[in-house]
């Protein structure tokens, strides 16, 4: 127990008061009538004149209320101070299994405790990593769960991928060492494969410290470094000491249902283009119908549908590019209120189409690939250390004190028991 306010302690000087009372204090002297004092003899002063204490319960009662009260005004408190440790490791599951660190990860197992960055940092476990996923974790926001470890210091490992920054640059009040560890990793992954007749089209990612980008390759389906299983919906990429097995897709005609009204025809026109242009770029078939006729809508199955009116449009399954213009945009296409609605924010020209890349907008509507999970899972772009790191906000920085729970209140409640317990007996004595 300790005292946040120790200067009120000098209160305690106060229990010489109640002394001094008693001391101080003489017996109540007996009243007995007699007839005559004749026969009385004077007593001896030495015998009768007597100092001692009485009332003794009385007193060390009154002597306890002083000292709580005192102890109430110092602000008792007990420390609930957990034992801290000095440093905190923490290191990225990527990097545990990356087998060019291995003498890294051993020497700080051997001599710290060391964690793994993830969500609610466990201790390292080799075994149950490798079972696991190796995706880069969300670096800001555990960066600001870790400002409740309780650890003087805190040192983490970590490859900075650009995959793992989600979000807003967090502000924390914990000095953290970030060690970014450069693996100078490059892959080619294939990500997607789709028949073409007798063809297979295989989308391939491409990803180093500074690059991401994708090629598309289209190999005999009798090529020697394919394998087709018996059902024929997915096959195998023999490599040099990797193989990669992808889902087989077929080769599927995208509709787009484009609807205009007669003031906005030019917009039509240019839409219209920019698909056909895609279409011829990508290799792929677009299938688009264009109609002024709203009774003969039918959008229901339809991947795209591109509204270029001011009525209320239907509802669709598909993404929808809705005709809303704002002065205000950034952009010439802005997401809406839900994942699968958009909005053309301008008048189109042949300006605008070109300088803010329409063609570009209208592929990501189109929704071509379903690979993000596998763009995220070996994604090795990092960031430079500068961006990468939080703000560090100094001003608030928590001071070390330990962690104190006060006990003022069963002080107060002694100290109530207390002043019964004398009133009682105070009127106990007097009678």
């Amino acid at each position: 127990m300790v005292f946040l306010n120790p200067t009120y302690l000098w209160a305690l000087l106060g229990l010489a008061v109640p002394i001094l009372i008693h001391l101080w204090g003489k017996k109540e002297g007996a009243t007995i009538k007699i007839g005559s004092i004749q026969f009385l003899k004077e007593s001896d002063p030495k015998k009768t004149s007597s100092i001692n204490i009485n009332e003794w319960w009385l007193l060390l009662l009154r002597m306890l209320i002083i000292g709580v009260l005192a102890c109430i005004l110092a602000n008792p408190v007990i420390s609930n101070d957990k034992t801290t440790k000095k440093v905190t490791y923490l290191i990225e599951p990527s990097i545990v299994l990356d087998s060019k660190f291995e003498n890294l990860v051993d020497s700080l197992r051997l001599d710290h405790d060391l964690k793994v960055l993830q969500n609610g940092f466990p201790d390292l476990d080799i075994d149950k990593l490798k079972s696991g996923e190796t995706i880069a974790p969300d670096y800001w926001q555990l960066a600001k769960k870790m400002e409740k470890l309780s650890a003087d210091s805190i040192v983490v490992f970590t490859r900075a991928m650009v995959a793992g920054i989600q979000g807003k640059r967090p502000e924390i009040n914990k000095k953290i060492n970030w060690i970014l560890l450069n693996a100078e990793n490059s892959k080619v992954v294939p990500v997607e494969a789709k028949r073409k007749g007798n063809d297979i089209q295989l989308l391939s990612m491409l990803s180093d410290e500074k690059h991401l980008k994708f090629e598309k390759e289209t190999v005999s389906i009798n090529d020697p470094k394919l394998e087709l299983n018996n059902q024929g919906d997915s096959l195998k990429i023999r490599e040099t000491n990797k193989l990669h097995q992808l889902a087989l897709q077929e080769d599927r005609e995208l509709g787009v249902k484009l609807f205009f009204s007669d003031s906005l025809a030019k917009e039509a026109r240019y839409i219209s283009s920019a698909f056909s242009a895609i279409s011829n770029y990508l290799d792929i078939d677009i299938q688009l119908t264009k109609t002024r006729n709203r009774d003969s809508l039918n959008i229901l199955e339809q991947n795209l549908v591109v509204w270029l009116s001011n009525q209320s449009m239907p509802e669709t399954s598909g993404t929808a590019l809705i005709y809303q213009p704002d002065s205000l945009a950034n952009t010439i296409v802005e997401p809406g209120p839900n994942k699968n609605t958009f909005y053309l924010t301008r008048p189109l020209n042949a300006e605008n189409i070109v300088e803010e890349h329409l063609a570009e907008k209208l592929i990501g509507l189109l929704d071509l690939h379903e690979v993000d999970e596998k763009i995220e899972k070996n994604d090795t772009r990092v960031m430079d250390r500068a961006t990468f790191l939080p703000v560090e906000n100094s001003k608030n920085k928590p001071k070390n004190q330990p962690v104190a729970a006060s006990i003022s209140k069963w002080f107060w409640l002694v100290l109530v028991l207390l002043l019964i317990m004398e009133r009682a007996l105070a009127a106990y004595r007097k009678q």
